[in-house]
């Protein structure tokens, strides 16, 4: 019995000491050099960036394709639009011109050359009437409305002492289009509607307007859609369309100034210094080839 366990620990030393040979001979096979371990980590991050790169093409949303500035295109979300060039009208030119039909406008009718403008020259008002200014200037709810009405009422004669009215020349900007969706769903969205007037000096924005009035691929055309969504547009995904559209400028600030087209700046910016030509969806329309 002795003898037999005797035996038994032995099988079990031999055993132990066969798999300890084992395990070493592994580790000393899988050992690599410092050398082989750098080279090792290079070609594994290399490979991770080949893959991040792949991952980076695929996952690439078309939209930000065209996201820079300076150029001639903007995004309308998944809608690349290309401003290919101008045609532009002033003076009578604007309602005589008969190349661009009238039902495209979206009152059907030419616009106007020039406007009338009434302007109050609110630092003589102020000085002349100390109380008018305290009033006009004072917070929202510090004074009632009836005692508003009063002070207008009371000081009529005067603003209207300052107010003179003075006539705008406006030019008329024929813009052909392409407009291409990178998505492949369909999409139904509208055109931009302002143009930002920039003091080409100074930087300084001089107003932004609703200037947008014609479009010759409308698709809703009658009633209220004609009134709330004449300047949408449809199409189907991958689908590109060429169309002109036609922004009515004013030239109150003269000719030293930049228009821009594109979506609305931030509110509360007007009168501040800032570029549009920095950022990715505007298109100063003035850099566009002309044709005549």
């Amino acid at each position: 019995m002795k003898k037999k366990r005797q035996i038994l620990i032995i099988c079990i030393a031999a055993l132990i000491v066969i798999a300890f040979v084992a395990l070493a001979y592994g580790l000393q096979k899988n050992r690599q050099t410092p050398e082989e371990r750098i080279a090792k980590k290079a070609s594994e991050t290399d490979a991770e960036g080949e893959d991040n790169d792949d991952k980076n093409q695929k996952s690439d949303s078309p939209v930000n394709e065209n996201e820079k500035a300076g150029d001639n295109v903007l995004m309308i979300g998944a809608v690349k639009m290309e401003m290919l060039s101008a045609k532009v009208f002033e003076g009578d030119d604007i309602s005589s011109e008969t190349e661009y039909p009238a039902t495209y406008f979206k009152y059907q009718t030419l616009p106007d050359p020039e406007y009338t403008k009434e302007e109050i020259d609110w630092e003589a008002v102020f000085e002349e009437a100390p109380e008018y200014k305290k009033v006009n200037l004072a917070d929202y709810g510090e004074y009632s409305p009836d005692y508003e009405q009063e002070i207008e009422d009371k000081y009529s004669d005067l603003r209207e002492k300052y107010t003179t009215t003075k006539t705008v020349q406006q030019k008329l900007y024929f813009i052909k289009c392409r407009l291409t969706n990178l998505s492949s769903a369909a999409i139904e969205n509208a055109l931009p509607l302002d143009v930002t007037i920039v003091s080409s000096d100074t930087g300084e924005i001089k107003t932004y307007e609703e200037d947008l009035g014609y479009f010759d691929k409308p698709v809703y055309t009658e009633g209220d859609d004609r009134a709330h969504k004449y300047f949408w547009f449809k199409l189907d995904g991958k689908e590109s369309m060429e169309c002109t559209i036609g922004l009515l400028v004013s030239k109150e600030y003269g000719d030293n100034v930049k228009n821009y087209y594109g979506k609305p700046i931030p509110s509360g910016t007007e009168g501040f210094a800032y570029d549009p030509s920095i950022l990715p969806d505007f298109i100063n329309i003035d850099a566009l080839p002309q044709t005549e």
